[in-house]
C-alpha cells in the first residue's frame, strides 16, 4: 500500500507503507535489511537497524522515518537531511521578521535556513506553504528538504538558544512588528467605518495588494499595499485575533472566522472569509455593529401593505416564515426588526452562528456552543424542549439547518431564518436542494410566509441629474426604456456626477426592495405541481406586489437609476414577462448602438 503527500509547489508522490521492511524476513519494525526480528508495534516511528541482524527497538506505524525521509529525497531529486552534517550551513535565517513567525507559529514542524532552504519532517503542511510564501514575498527562492523530525527539533533548540542570548532586541522588534501591524489594520477600519463601508475586500495578486470598500453596495478603491503587508494582515487576524473559525491564515483554502475590536468608541464584528485566487488571495470583511440603532421595518424601507403581512404572520402559532436574498441584502437586520416588533411576553429563543445583536426580550444561543458539544441531534433535541414562542435561526445553509427549521415547525413553533435565494419563489425549491422533503413543502402546517429583499443604490438629490440629460445612456438602453416606461421617463432620474455630499460617487444610501408571499392552499397547489411561472402569474393576477412593483415606485419617485436597479434585481422587461421580447434588439431607426 501507499501513502499520499501533497507538498506545496512539488507533485503529490506516493511512498511506501507496510508492515515495517523493505527487504526481510521478520515481523516487526526493525530492519531495512537483514533476517532479524523487530521488537516494537503500535503508533511512532521505528529506530532499528538498517542492515544487519539485530533487533528493532521502537515503534512504528508502518513507516521508517528514515526511509520516509529518504524516499521523499529521492523522488524530489533532493538530498534530504538525516543527520546535521547533511546541512552545509546550519545557520538559521536572519530575517527577523521570519524568525519571529517561525518561532511563534510554526512549533517544530519546520526550520527555515539562511540558505532559503525549509528543512521539515511534515512536508504537508500547511505551514510549509506558509513559510514558502513568505520567503517569495521577501524575494528569496525556497527550496524544501525532508528532514528527520529529530533534527528539526535540535536546530530549533539552537533557534531558542539564539532568541534567549538576543532576548530584549528580538522582543522588541516583535513589539514593533506587531505594532506595526495593529496601526495598518486599525487604519484601514477607522477609515472604512468613517465612510460607513459595509465590506472591506484585500484583492492581493503578485507584490500589490488593492483594498477595496463596498459603500451604499458600490466597490470604491481605498489604498494599495504590498503583498508583504497583506501576509502580516492575514496572520494578525486569523492567528492573533480571530476567536472562532480558522486560527491559521493560509492561502491556498478558504478560510472563515470572526473577531470583535472597537473603533471611535463604538463596538464592531468583524467576520472574516478568504477566497484563494490562483495570483494571490482575497480577504473580506464583513463589518457589524451590533450596537447600533436597530431601525424599524417603516424605516428600513418595507410598505404600509409589507408591513401589515408581516405583522399578520408574527401572529400565527406555528410555520415558518423565511427571509430570502443575496449576502449583504439585510436579512438579519429585518429579521431583528422584526423581533423587535414581537408581543414582549411572548418567548423568544434564537440560534445563530455568530451572535451579532443581543435583544433584551430574547434568548441568544452559540449554534457552534451547543453542536461542539453533542451535534446536531443534541441541539435539535435541546430546542425542541426549551418552552419558547418563536424560535429564529439565522441561516439555512446546510442539511443539518434545514432539518432544524423541519423539526422546530412541525413540532409546532413559529420559526423564523434567512436564506440565499434569488426570489420569493424560488424559497420552496431550494429548502428541497438542502434537504428538506418535497411534501413537506406544501404541507399546510409547514410556510407561512416567503419574504425576498434587496438593497439598491439611492441617488444623491444634490448632483442626480434627469432622464433626458444623461448623456451616457447608450441608444440601445434608451430605446428600450422608452418603449417600458412611456411618459414615466420624465420623473426618472439617473445617476450625476457626484458632489461633496455623497463623496462624488452619486449615491447617497440605499433603499429595500421587497416582495411577500403569504402562503396559501393555492400556493401550495402550486408548489405541489412545480409550477412556478403558473404561480408567478396567479399571483399578479391577484394584486400581488413584486420587487419589481416596489423597485418602480422608487424609480418614478427619481430615487434610482434604472440601470443601477437593474443590476440588483434584473431587467425590467424579464422578471414579469412570460415571452422574451426578440423586437427590443431591431436598431431604432436603423442606428447602430452606441
Amino acid at each position: 500500500s501507499s501513502k499520499l503527500v501533497a507538498v506545496p509547489g512539488l507533485v503529490p508522490v506516493r511512498y511506501p507503507t507496510g508492515n515495517g521492511h523493505r527487504n526481510g524476513n521478520g515481523n516487526g519494525n526493525g530492519h531495512r535489511n537483514g533476517n532479524g526480528n523487530g521488537n516494537g508495534n503500535g503508533n511512532g516511528n521505528g529506530n532499528g537497524h538498517r542492515n544487519g541482524n539485530g533487533n528493532g527497538n521502537g515503534n512504528g506505524n508502518g513507516v521508517y522515518e528514515t526511509e520516509r525521509i529518504e524516499y521523499l529525497g529521492e523522488i524530489w531529486n533532493v538530498k534530504p537531511v538525516l543527520s546535521r552534517q547533511d546541512l552545509k550551513d546550519e545557520k538559521i535565517i536572519r530575517d527577523h521578521e521570519l524568525r519571529s513567525w517561525m518561532r511563534r507559529d510554526t512549533d517544530d514542524l519546520l526550520c527555515i535556513m539562511d540558505d532559503n532552504t525549509i528543512i521539515t519532517s511534515q512536508p504537508d503542511s500547511p505551514m510549509v506553504e506558509a513559510a514558502r510564501i513568505l520567503l517569495s514575498l521577501h524575494h528569496r527562492k525556497p527550496m524544501i528538504r525532508p528532514a528527520l523530525p529529530e533534527i528539526v527539533r535540535g536546530i530549533r533548540r539552537t533557534l531558542e538558544g539564539s532568541e534567549e542570548q538576543i532576548g530584549d532586541s528580538v522582543n522588541q522588534f516583535d513589539d514593533q512588528f506587531e505594532t506595526k501591524v495593529s496601526r495598518l489594520f486599525t487604519s484601514i477600519l477607522d477609515t472604512a467605518v468613517s465612510r460607513n463601508a459595509s465590506d472591506i475586500h484585500m484583492e492581493m495578486r503578485g507584490d500589490v495588494c488593492n483594498i477595496r470598500f463596498r459603500v451604499n453596495g458600490q466597490m470604491l478603491l481605498y489604498d494599495q499595499i504590498t503583498a508583504r503587508e497583506t501576509m502580516a494582515l492575514g496572520n494578525y487576524m486569523f492567528n492573533a485575533e480571530a476567536r472562532k473559525g480558522s486560527r491559521q491564515f493560509v492561502t491556498y483554502m478558504p478560510l472563515s472566522g470572526s473577531m470583535d475590536t472597537e473603533i471611535q468608541g463604538e463596538k464592531l464584528v468583524l467576520r472574516l472569509s478568504t477566497a484563494p485566487d490562483i495570483r494571490g488571495v482575497d480577504i473580506f470583511m464583513r463589518i457589524w455593529k451590533p450596537e447600533a440603532y436597530s431601525p424599524t421595518l417603516y424605516e428600513l424601507g418595507y410598505t404600509p401593505m409589507h408591513i401589515n403581512l408581516l405583522s399578520e404572520a408574527v401572529t400565527q402559532p406555528y410555520g415558518a416564515i423565511v427571509m430570502s436574498g443575496p449576502a449583504g441584502s439585510g436579512k438579519s437586520t429585518s429579521l431583528t426588526s422584526i423581533l423587535e416588533s414581537v408581543d414582549p411576553t411572548l418567548k423568544i429563543v434564537s440560534l445563530e452562528e455568530p451572535v451579532e445583536r443581543m435583544l433584551p426580550n430574547v434568548t441568544h444561543v452559540s449554534i457552534s456552543t451547543l453542536t461542539q458539544h453533542g451535534g446536531w441531534e443534541h441541539l435539535r433535541s435541546g430546542v425542541n424542549r426549551w418552552d419558547s414562542n418563536i424560535s429564529m435561526i439565522g441561516e439555512i445553509k446546510d442539511r443539518e439547518t434545514a432539518e432544524t427549521i423541519e423539526d422546530l415547525v412541525l413540532s409546532g413553533k413559529l420559526t423564523m431564518t434567512t436564506l440565499h435565494a434569488s426570489n420569493a419563489l424560488s424559497i420552496p425549491a431550494r429548502l428541497e436542494d438542502l434537504g428538506v422533503a418535497h411534501s413537506i413543502l406544501y404541507d399546510p402546517n409547514f410556510l407561512v410566509m416567503l419574504v425576498n429583499q434587496r438593497l439598491i443604490p439611492q441617488l444623491c438629490h444634490e448632483c442626480r441629474i434627469t432622464y433626458d440629460e444623461a448623456e451616457d445612456l447608450d441608444t440601445q438602453t434608451r430605446y428600450r426604456y422608452d418603449q417600458l416606461f412611456g411618459k414615466e421617463t420624465e420623473n426618472i432620474h439617473m445617476s450625476g456626477p457626484g458632489c461633496f455630499e455623497c463623496g462624488d460617487t452619486g449615491i447617497i444610501g440605499r433603499l429595500l426592495v421587497a416582495e411577500i408571499v403569504m402562503m396559501d392552499d393555492t400556493s401550495r397547489n402550486f408548489i405541489r405541481n412545480r409550477n412556478v411561472i403558473g404561480w408567478r402569474q396567479h399571483l399578479l393576477e391577484h394584486g400581488w406586489q413584486s420587487i419589481m412593483d416596489h423597485t418602480k415606485q422608487h424609480l418614478f419617485a427619481g430615487e434610482v437609476d434604472p440601470r443601477m436597479a437593474e443590476q440588483a434585481i434584473g431587467r425590467f422587461d424579464m422578471v414579469d414577462s412570460v415571452t422574451y421580447d426578440y423586437a427590443q434588439h431591431v436598431q431604432p431607426h436603423g442606428e447602430a448602438s452606441s
